[in-house]
């Protein structure tokens, strides 16, 4: 059985710390000159778009090194290198991810389960059993 790296208050605790995170550096991005959100928005676009985790922050490889060169020759807080950040539309797309983000809860059960449907349906799946269809 696959034991649960983390519970569900953990989860949403890290889930504030991130959404604290992500907001701070939106209004940072907010503040910038029309010039520095230019070069910020280039270096954005040349690199791979954030992907959000359960735990709403960013993988653990993200950035790309790219990021980090490209912060460091254009003197950026690689922190607002994220689309995300640098436009309405980017901030759109970071609450649309967040707002898909999965409902974390706390299964205890001897047996393992799997979610299929709606966010509330589980199901419990005896070995080599199929999911109902």
């Amino acid at each position: 059985m696959r034991q649960i790296k983390a519970k569900a208050k953990a989860i949403q605790k890290a889930r504030q710390d991130w959404y604290t995170f992500h907001y701070d550096k939106r209004q940072k991005a907010k503040t910038l000159s029309h010039d520095q959100l230019e070069r910020y928005q280039y270096a954005a676009s040349m690199i791979t778009a954030a992907r959000m985790t359960i735990y709403g922050g960013v993988a653990h490889d993200w950035p790309p090194r790219q990021a980090y060169e490209l912060a460091g020759q254009y003197k950026l807080d690689v922190n607002l290198v994220n689309h995300w950040y640098l436009s309405e539309a980017g901030w759109e797309e970071f609450q649309r991810q967040w707002k898909e983000l999965p409902e974390p809860v706390d299964i205890l059960s001897p047996t393992s389960c799997v979610q299929i449907g709606e966010l509330s349906t589980l199901y419990t799946l005896e070995a080599g059993a199929e999911p109902p269809k």
